[in-house]
């Protein structure tokens, strides 16, 4: 079985992702999280393994690849659509697994697991992330790359996990983890050996310490924002918009990306981005202006 529900699922158009559906299809692998509307995309992947009936419920995060009520795409992280998702899905199977092409540990995942899910697995950062159990619900923050094809100077993108769930009827399911390594000149994927594994695992161990204690993430978070903040200002400045990459690279090196940014037009575009009504104004009215309609 393959989820679907990432933020590059569309990055050939929907005729891309007709084709992946299609070749899905034809050599009968089932696949969950992605469709030709949001109702497909939306749709659980049911199994029923030695009398367990088991619902996967795959989200993605809300980029460039989205479903509509009439539109193809991915589906997307709602926190009211994915609830109602999970009680449908756990009134009619014994186990809900969510996998979730998801960012960081703030978003609510334990939401979840109070919600119905039993166990919720994490992809998206590129890199290993933690785990924790809350009120028996294995929460797996992120696996990490399994296949990365293209090249990178990040070391750790090469490195991933597979997460091994055992399920029963009874009981609340149990996991194990097991490291995996990508040879880049070949593509090919291997499970780690003892003393490599064991360097995974204990590297797991300290992201978890961070992650059970709620002060230590907030400053794991706040430093990541710091680190991060000239990046993502740029992205609200006027020079992101020149077309000429080098030009554009060029101001935002000497600092002409935060120059015009004054503190009122950021206070203005917070106001905005949390907004609900605001909000969603702005997305409708750039997709119109685009033409994606």
């Amino acid at each position: 079985m393959v989820t679907l529900a990432n933020n590059h699922i569309l990055d050939y158009g929907a005729k891309g992702l007709k084709n992946t559906i299609d070749a899905l299809k034809s050599c009968q692998i089932n696949y969950v999280g992605a469709g030709m509307n949001l109702k497909d995309a939306a749709a659980p992947f049911s199994i029923d393994c030695d009398g367990i009936r088991i619902a996967i419920l795959n989200f993605t995060e809300n980029e460039w690849s989205i479903a509509e009520e009439n539109k193809p795409g991915a589906n997307p992280l709602n926190i009211i659509d994915n609830l109602n998702y999970i009680k449908a899905a756990r009134a009619v199977h014994d186990k809900v697994i969510c996998i979730i092409h998801g960012g960081h540990e703030f978003y609510k995942y334990h939401f979840y697991a109070e919600q119905g899910a039993d166990a919720i697995v994490g992809h998206h950062t590129h890199c290993i992330g933690g785990f924790e159990i809350y009120k028996n619900v294995p929460i797996i923050y992120s696996l990490g790359n399994f296949l990365f094809t293209l090249t990178s100077k990040n070391e750790e993108w090469y490195t991933g996990l597979l997460a091994e769930l055992t399920i029963n009827k009874e009981n609340s399911i149990k996991f194990k983890l097991l490291p995996i390594r990508q040879r880049k000149e070949n593509f090919e994927v291997y499970l780690l050996k003892e003393e490599k594994s064991a360097a995974v695992m204990r590297q797991i161990k300290e992201i978890n310490k961070t992650i059970l204690n709620r002060d230590n993430l907030q400053e794991s978070w706040l430093n990541y924002i710091q680190k991060n903040t000239s990046q993502y200002l740029n992205t609200l400045s006027f020079t992101n918009g020149i077309g000429n990459y080098y030009v554009r690279l060029v101001l935002q090196r000497l600092g002409f990306g935060k120059f015009f940014l004054s503190k009122e037009y950021l206070k203005l575009i917070l106001n905005l981005m949390r907004c609900e009504a605001h909000s969603d104004i702005i997305k409708e009215t750039i997709k119109k202006y685009l033409g994606d309609n």
